[in-house]
């Protein structure tokens, strides 16, 4: 008995997945379209509560025009969040997620040519107009379709969350989460923080963990309200579509790296210029760290791979308490 025991595997500790990280689209039209933050499959066990906050600082420069049409997206954007998830039984849990923004002509522009220029990337003709400049506007036919306010805080569309997912999860083991979204007009729709309607949401998100590893997949589809400035112009807000993936590396035994791609599809598909009709294709990459037994940091830094639709910088700092 004493000799089998001595070759038995050591017991495995705990599994703590930290990921994946709880980031959005950080576009002025994309967050006034419902979208979930990526999350865990596992529920909060009934009755307990989680709180995660974080702030986003992102720069944009989108500028074309065409055939009547004229986009221009050039501006900073700060955003801060605050979500709050409770269980209402096994496996079964509610969360709220509330959202403001800020938006202004920032500071960021020099510093974000010089860094495409290090690694290659396309500026997108930022050279060719003044820096640290503020505008954000879809023209039609000389007619204002949508348009967003510079240097005043908004509050967002306030998105309730049901979800369906797992009680529990072991290594090895596949898990599944089944999400249904809400997103009610808390947002301003003349000064563009807003759609003015309710939008809904359905997600699917599955994962699996091994020794220091998760991978997490996702994916969704939900319809936003057309503004009735869009609407007039003679545009539709298209349905939202996403896909998701993420992987988590246990570096230490108290933080991991995160890496993630989020592929959403168009913003608008009405107007044929690259600067709002292609998906957009969000990497991340970011680390999560403990902060004590029930709290935990992260941090991670995003930039759209496909440089034609999406942000093209973007930091990310967050902190979750109830873990």
């Amino acid at each position: 008995m004493s000799a089998c025991s001595s070759v038995a595997s050591p017991p495995q500790r705990e599994l703590v997945v930290r990921g994946p990280l709880p980031t959005r689209i950080q576009h002025p039209l994309a967050l006034i379209q419902p979208g979930f933050t990526p999350r865990s499959v596992r529920t909060q066990a009934p009755g307990e509560w989680r709180v995660e906050g974080e702030l986003a600082y992102s720069s944009i420069f989108e500028r074309s025009a065409a055939a009547g049409a004229r986009v221009a997206f050039d501006a900073e954007l700060l955003r801060s969040s605050l979500r709050a998830r409770r269980g209402l039984a096994p496996g079964i849990d509610l969360e709220v997620a509330l959202g403001g923004v800020y938006g202004s002509s920032g500071f960021l522009d020099q510093f974000i040519e010089e860094f495409h220029d290090l690694i290659g990337a396309p500026n997108q003709g930022r050279d060719k107009f003044p820096q640290d400049r503020f505008e954000s506007v879809i023209e039609v036919d000389g007619q204002t379709a949508w348009s967003w306010r510079d240097d005043r805080a908004q509050l967002g569309d306030t998105l309730l969350v049901l979800t369906f997912g797992e009680s529990e999860l072991e290594r090895e083991q596949w898990g599944n989460a089944w999400r249904l979204g809400l997103e009610l007009p808390t947002g301003d729709e003349q000064q563009g923080s807003g759609n003015g309607g309710v939008d809904w949401l359905v997600g699917w998100s599955g994962e699996i963990s091994f020794d220091t590893t998760t991978h997490f997949a996702a994916a969704s589809a939900g319809q936003a309200r057309t503004t009735t400035t869009l609407a007039r112009a003679g545009l539709d807000l298209p349905e939202r579509l996403e896909l998701f993936y993420g992987l988590e590396w246990r570096w230490g035994a108290h933080w991991s790296w995160v890496f993630q791609l989020d592929l959403h599809s168009p913003l608008l598909d009405e107007i044929e210029l690259s600067e709002i009709d292609r998906p957009i294709l969000d990497l991340g990459v970011g680390f999560v760290r403990d902060a004590g037994a029930d709290s935990r940091w992260w941090f991670s830094f995003h930039e759209d791979l496909l440089a034609d639709s999406g942000p093209d910088f973007a930091l990310f700092l967050g902190w979750m308490w109830g873990v």
